[in-house]
């Protein structure tokens, strides 16, 4: 992507990097930035991993997943 195309912030934000908008959706971003941290840091693996169907396939990959877990 050219220079123009990345940083032409008038297309997205009202009177671009000028503007309130712009100011006003990082801090936005800025303010949400410690609760995404904490989420984050408090995944665990093994409770919060996406339950995938089952197929021979998975079933390896669940367990090695199951053996490297004990390991840990």
């Amino acid at each position: 992507m050219s220079y123009p195309i990345n940083w032409n912030t008038d297309r997205i934000f009202k009177d671009g990097i000028t503007g309130t908008a712009i100011h006003q959706r990082l801090a936005e971003i800025t303010s949400a930035i410690p609760t995404f941290n904490a989420a984050v840091n408090a995944w665990q693996l093994a409770a919060d991993a996406p339950a995938f169907p089952t197929s021979t396939h998975c079933s390896i990959n669940t367990r090695i997943f199951k053996m490297v877990s004990v390991q840990s």
